[in-house]
């Protein structure tokens, strides 16, 4: 096995080397920027989560839903969804629902 290489394939390897860490590196930083995005996501809904089971055991807390306005799409369907179910609410409880859905759009 002859191991003797010219220098130009040297320099080429070596460039082909350097050009693959590279990549390398700009995917381990796109990576490592998704990771953050999705622990903060993670962080965001475990607080969510907290303030909603304080709600459902009898305290009264504000959920703060500005960070992520919803779609007109998902307003039309949110109020199809409570125009569904209205009979089982008070007036007032209705009208509340319905106000928040405006407000959110």
């Amino acid at each position: 096995m002859n191991m003797d290489i010219s220098n130009k394939e040297l320099h080429r390897l070596l460039k082909s080397y350097l050009k693959r860490l590279d990549s390398m590196d700009k995917d381990r930083d796109k990576m490592i920027k998704k990771l953050k995005s999705l622990s903060k996501a993670v962080k965001d809904i475990n607080v969510d989560l907290d303030e909603l089971f304080k709600v459902m055991d009898g305290g009264k807390i504000t959920i703060n839903l500005d960070d992520f306005p919803m779609e007109d799409d998902e307003v039309k369907e949110m109020s199809i969804l409570i125009d569904n179910v209205k009979d089982e609410f008070e007036k007032e409880e209705y009208l509340s629902l319905i106000h928040s859905v405006v407000g959110e759009a």
